[in-house]
């Protein structure tokens, strides 16, 4: 990899700096992104840090872009939170917890009751299929043998 094409993923990633940065590299009160000039200007001297600014940008803002429930860029994304902002993403993971862990306990609650409205249910059609039975049999109508060999 030379450094020229080390340029080029740096001019690429810094489509994706963070405006709260832009002071990092010189530009200040700039409401809009950077054009390729400035771009351009800036990859030609880039120090240590900038260089790891420009890439903790682009990350995040790929593992914002493309992470979706539970799939490995939301994973790695929680994992870049907590790495760098251990305290803000505590807070929010608790937080989340905490409603996640009401909302299982309400749901539990929700599902017991239905077994228990689905155990009544069956437990009276069940009754009411006896009862039904026992009348048919007590109010069936007797059928009458004909005797047999005495004429009518």
């Amino acid at each position: 990899f030379t450094q020229y094409e080390d340029g080029m993923v740096y001019f690429a990633m810094l489509a994706q700096l963070q405006r709260r940065h832009f002071p990092l590299f010189g530009i200040k009160d700039q409401p809009f992104a950077l054009d390729e000039k400035q771009r351009m200007k800036i990859v030609a001297k880039l120090t240590d840090t900038q260089k790891t600014v420009i890439k903790r940008d682009f990350i995040s803002h790929f593992l914002c872009e493309n992470g979706h429930g539970d799939n490995n860029a939301s994973k790695l994304l929680r994992d870049f939170a907590n790495m760098h902002f251990p305290d803000q993403y505590g807070l929010v993971k608790a937080t989340h917890e905490e409603e996640y862990q009401k909302r299982h306990e309400r749901l539990e609650e929700r599902i017991k009751e239905m077994k228990k409205a689905e155990k009544k249910a069956a437990r009276e059609a069940e009754k009411q299929q006896t009862t039904e039975k026992t009348e048919k049999k007590t109010t069936a109508p007797k059928t009458e043998k004909p005797e047999s060999g005495k004429a009518a």
